[in-house]
């Protein structure tokens, strides 16, 4: 499913494949009773940034307008500035590391997912 149906000019929200992004999060949250090779993690982050890129912005819009202080508003900016902290983070050396890493964006990619979804309805 993806938000184009819209008809007139393109907005960001416009551009997001839900379905693309929800496979991601699957691959990055599977879990396996063998840690995935190095590289698969590499391609999963890089995945994974171009969402929360895309999604960031749209999120921060919506909760900017939110009641400051509210415990909604307070939820959505904490997702948003621990996503910021885990993007200025790298993978890692150890194959761990960067395992662990992939999940954290995969678990941030699928809430601000889930807040963008709930804002478009």
């Amino acid at each position: 499913m993806t938000t184009t149906e819209r008809p007139g000019a393109a907005t960001t929200t416009d551009c997001i494949d839900v379905d693309s992004i929800a496979l991601t999060i699957d691959q990055a949250l599977t879990r396996r009773r063998v840690l995935p090779p190095y590289q698969e993690l590499v391609d999963l982050e890089r995945l994974l940034r171009g969402h929360l890129q895309l999604l960031m912005p749209i999120v921060q819009k919506d909760t900017d307008a939110l009641d400051r202080g509210t415990p909604e508003w307070y939820q959505q900016q904490t997702c948003l500035d621990h996503t910021r902290q885990a993007l200025a983070q790298g993978l890692g050396e150890g194959l761990q590391s960067a395992a662990s890493h992939v999940e954290d964006l995969g678990r941030m990619c699928r809430i601000l997912l889930n807040y963008q979804q709930e804002d478009t309805r």
